[in-house]
């Protein structure tokens, strides 16, 4: 390269301009790339939220129907009872 003087520099040049292009391809597929995922990660979050309300949801709903199977059994030995006395 020291021999051939404006023709080794201008390849080194060169070098350095495809290396410079070869970088900002993999800067900006690296970028889609986070972004793809930040959008995934907000997509996860927002299903751990529903998660969470679907959870809380359950768990009222098996009180409430723990309630009513109470209140049934109440009634139904009243029910019994009424019967008896009649």
């Amino acid at each position: 390269m020291l021999r051939s003087g404006r023709e080794g520099s201008k390849i080194l040049v060169d070098a350095a301009q495809g290396a410079v292009i070869v970088q900002s391809g993999v800067i900006k597929d690296l970028e889609r790339r986070i972004s793809a995922q930040e959008d995934e990660i907000a997509e996860l979050r927002s299903h751990m939220a529903e998660i969470n309300q679907m959870r809380s949801q359950i768990r009222e709903l098996e009180s409430d129907r723990e309630t009513l199977r109470k209140e049934n059994e109440q009634l139904r030995a009243r029910v019994a009872s009424l019967e008896m006395g009649t």
